[in-house]
Order: C-alpha cells, then sequence, then structure tokens
C-alpha cells in the first residue's frame, strides 16, 4: 500500500510538472504573437509628375522595412519584420502610373509585399506614422523627392568588380540609398548599364581592365550624362546578364552562355512547347521540370551538379531537354516513363560494362554437339569456312571435325552458335545449276 501511494505521489508531480512547463511554452509563445504588427489596408493614390503614392496601413508603429529591386521580372520587395497580413485579398490589383498589382505574402513570421512594375523606376519610401508610403516615379526623367537644390536622387559611392561561383562577372555598384531606376541592355556587342538620376564623381569616371578575373567581362568603362550614370561593358562572346538591388548595393551579373552548334541534318523534335527563363538554375531543378511536365520518373546520377543560364520561349521538351544535356555535357536514356539523365562517359561506361556481362553470360553458355549431314557442298570446305580467323560464327570455345566418308559435319558451340551454323549450311548446301547439251 505503501509502494502504491509513492507511486501516485510521483505521477502526480510529474503531471503537475508537465503542465507548469508547458504553461511556461505558453507564455513564451503569447507575447510573440501578440508583439506581431498587422497591416490593416491597402491605398494608392495618384499624383502629379506621373506618380503613384501606395500606402500601407498597419495597426500600430512599423520599423523600416528592408527593401529590394528586382529587375526580372521588374519588382520592388519590401520586407516587415514580425509581421502579418490582415487583408481580405493578397493580391491587390493597381494597373496604373506603370504599378501593375501587390502581392502580400507569409514569410515566417515576416511579412513581405511585392509591387510588380512594368519596368523598373525610382522610388522612395518614408514613414507616416502607422503607415508606410512608397512613391514611384513614373518617369525616370523626374529627379523626384529629391532636394531643389540637389537635382540627384542618389550617388555612387563605389565600383567593385569580383567573379561569381559559376565564373561570371559581377560589377558592384555601391549607393547613398536604396532609391534607384536602372536599364541595362545589350547595345551591339557591349553591355550597357543606365542609372538614372543618379550622380557619379570624377575619381569613379575611368576605364577598368578585368580580364585577370578570367570572366566573360573584358573592361568597363563609367561615364557622366547629365543626370545619368551610364557604364559600358566590354563582354567576350555570347552572354547572359541579370541584375537586382541588394539594399544600397546595385549589382549586374554577366555569366557566359554556351552555345550548342547545330548539326548538319537537324534532328527532328514533335514534343510539347513549353518555355524556361531561369538564371542560375540548378541543373537537376530544371530536369526535374522536364520531367514533370512530361509525367516521367527521374533518375540521376550522383555526378550530376552545377547550375546553368536559359532562356527559351516555345521550344519543344525533347528540345529543350537535349540542349541543356548537350551543354553540361550529358546523355539520357528513356525507358517507359522512366527519364534517366548522367554524364556521357558515365552512361557509356555503363553500356560497356553491359556487354562485357552480356559476352561473358554466353561464354559461360553450356556446349553441345551436333552432327551435320551436307549433302551437295563439301563438308570440309564447309569446315574451313567455319574454322577461317575472319569467320565470326564460333564461339572461342567452339571446334568442328570433319568425316570425309560420309560428307558429315561434327560442329561443338553453344546453341546460339549451331543455329547459326544450320542457317549457314541452308544457304551453302545446295545443288549446282547444270547445263545439258546435246549434239545432234
Amino acid at each position: 500500500m505503501e509502494s502504491s501511494a509513492a507511486m501516485k505521489n510521483v505521477i502526480t508531480k510529474l503531471l503537475f510538472f508537465r503542465a507548469f512547463l508547458g504553461a511556461v511554452l505558453l507564455m513564451g509563445l503569447i507575447p510573440s504573437a501578440i508583439a506581431a504588427n498587422r497591416l490593416m489596408d491597402v491605398k494608392y493614390h495618384s499624383m502629379v509628375d506621373h506618380q503613384l503614392e501606395l500606402e500601407l496601413i498597419f495597426e500600430s508603429s512599423i520599423a523600416s522595412p528592408s527593401v529590394d529591386l528586382s529587375a526580372d521580372p521588374a519588382e520592388i520587395i519590401l520586407n516587415f519584420s514580425d509581421t502579418i497580413s490582415n487583408l481580405n485579398k493578397n493580391k491587390i490589383p493597381v494597373n496604373t502610373v506603370g504599378v501593375k498589382e501587390l502581392n502580400a505574402q507569409q514569410q515566417g513570421g515576416d511579412l513581405q509585399i511585392i509591387v510588380g512594375l512594368n519596368k523598373v523606376k525610382p522610388y522612395q519610401g518614408k514613414i507616416v506614422g502607422n503607415s508606410y508610403r512608397l512613391t514611384i516615379n513614373d518617369d525616370v526623367s523626374v529627379s523626384g523627392p529629391a532636394e531643389a537644390n540637389n537635382p540627384f536622387v542618389n550617388s555612387i559611392s563605389g565600383i567593385d568588380f569580383r567573379r561569381n561561383k559559376t565564373g561570371g562577372g559581377e560589377i558592384l555598384f555601391n549607393l547613398s540609398n536604396r532609391s534607384v531606376a536602372a536599364n541595362v541592355e545589350q547595345v551591339g556587342s557591349k553591355l550597357e548599364i543606365k542609372l538614372y538620376n543618379t550622380d557619379i564623381g570624377s575619381d569613379l569616371l575611368y576605364v577598368m581592365d578585368v580580364q585577370d578575373f578570367s570572366t566573360p567581362v573584358n573592361s568597363f568603362e563609367t561615364f557622366k550624362d547629365d543626370l545619368t550614370a551610364r557604364i559600358m561593358v566590354d563582354v567576350d562572346g555570347n552572354y547572359d546578364y541579370n541584375y537586382r538591388q541588394d539594399g544600397n548595393v546595385f549589382k549586374v551579373s554577366v555569366d557566359k552562355v554556351e552555345r550548342v552548334s547545330v548539326a548538319k541534318e537537324a534532328k527532328k523534335y514533335n514534343g510539347r512547347s513549353l518555355s524556361l527563363n531561369f538564371q542560375n538554375i540548378s541543373v537537376r531543378t530544371v530536369l526535374q521540370i522536364i520531367a514533370d511536365y512530361n509525367n516521367f520518373n527521374l533518375v540521376t546520377s550522383d555526378t550530376v551538379e552545377g547550375e546553368i543560364t536559359l532562356r527559351l520561349d516555345d521550344v519543344s521538351w525533347d528540345q529543350a531537354l537535349d540542349l541543356i544535356l548537350q551543354t553540361k555535357g550529358l546523355d539520357k536514356r528513356i525507358e517507359g516513363n522512366i527519364l534517366m539523365v548522367a554524364p556521357s562517359e558515365e552512361l557509356a561506361i555503363r553500356e560497356s560494362n553491359d556487354l562485357k556481362n552480356q559476352q561473358e553470360v554466353k561464354e559461360l553458355a553450356p556446349l553441345y554437339s551436333e552432327y551435320l549431314q551436307i549433302n551437295y557442298a563439301k563438308a570440309v570446305d564447309i569446315a574451313e569456312l567455319l574454322k577461317t580467323t575472319d569467320s565470326t560464327l564460333l564461339s572461342s570455345r567452339g571446334s568442328v571435325a570433319v568425316d570425309e566418308r560420309t560428307n558429315t559435319l561434327l560442329v561443338k558451340d553453344t546453341t546460339e552458335i549451331l543455329e547459326n551454323v544450320h542457317r549457314l549450311i541452308e544457304v551453302l548446301d545446295i545443288p549446282i545449276k547444270q547445263v545439258l547439251i546435246e549434239a545432234r
């Protein structure tokens, strides 16, 4: 009875401790939930001088969000920490002053506001009470909220160059603030970068040779055109480019694009069309996209790795797959609904080993002996034909003997070889046509 009472006492204490621990954990979670701010409403107002003001209204005061600018697609991305959305609809169409829509997305405990644009535009953000106001200029020539005595919205404080992980070149522009409007496009064989309403000091006007970095970029030269900072990039060979803003740093990446030579006889493709546009995407990921597009099960070798940049519009899936495989030195095998991808050499070695295994199986096959009667030809001649080194009819373990008296062959080999010898005799052992000549 005492042991039973002691056991009940222990269980009671454990239950009490468990309840106490749960209460402590709950108390730890409640403050974070209470502390989370809420986005209550979104308003937008068209202003003079081709401007649009987006007003994000929160439940309580907010801290300055982190702001990123993306070029492809053209977006302004605001990240509010410890905030949730209380909107009825998280996707709000705008379609005015070059702003397409506003999209609110929850990223864990943070709220991400994505402002979709028809092209990259200058912008300015500020906090007013419990609201965050984002002013977007549709005209890049508009200086926006800059002071009257300073026509520039931004300025370049430094320029840096580096080689990225994929062997491409990156030009980094250190800016005085986050507000920037840029345009990057290919002009002839060069890449032109324009930063509008952006000042650049005379000490940053130079030509920089960067060939020692072994990237597609040979050099770049900086210019100041009125209110625009312009950079001309000399690039070697075929290339692709991308640009984005991370805080006060504007980055332009230039990557080499490998072109696959076109064969003399073009291969015909008849697969369903698709479009792919990716920057530095994992090869495994793009292969999985194509496999899913065709309901294939994908099997890849451990040695399939790396990234690829591609831009394909309305291309049949099988052609897109071949281009990706050729670019990365890979090959494929399709069996039923299974797509297997591996390096070309690895597949060749694997298939060579399979052939060797099949050959070894043949060499271990049992041997059988047969007597073959020759009716019209000479058994000796057929035996010599089977024995010749140029003939592949007999295996390395096979043999043939002749009984001249009965014109019979004794052949010893595997079943498959014996069948081949039978077919040979059917062709050779036939009567010779004779010509009858009569004289009168």
